[in-house]
């Protein structure tokens, strides 16, 4: 998350770290993001700094996954990677938020 004034030229991404990158006003923002990220940012936008959390997910891969192992996994899954990491990553457990 960034603060940005638009001054001149376009707005342009790393392909392979960034799926999608655009400019919300705080009462657009994405509700589908990475786990914690839309939390981080209304905790920004309300003054709060210091704060931790820990988001509790579910886990359906074998212990020890390595991350090339992950990305085969959604690269053969035919999902998008944000579909792939919704289904499979992004998924808080009831009450697995804690401050």
């Amino acid at each position: 998350m960034f603060a940005a004034k638009i001054i001149a030229g376009g707005l342009f991404i790393q392909p392979e770290e960034v799926l999608e990158a655009r400019f919300f006003t705080k009462d657009e923002l994405p509700k589908e993001m990475l786990l914690g990220h839309l939390q981080q940012i209304q905790d920004a936008l309300q003054g709060v700094w210091g704060a931790v959390w820990v988001h509790e997910s579910e886990w359906d891969f074998e212990p020890g996954l390595t991350r090339e192992k992950l990305y085969q996994l959604r690269d053969q899954s035919g999902l998008t990677p944000a579909e792939f990491y919704l289904r499979q990553v992004g998924k808080i457990i009831p009450g697995g938020d804690h401050l």
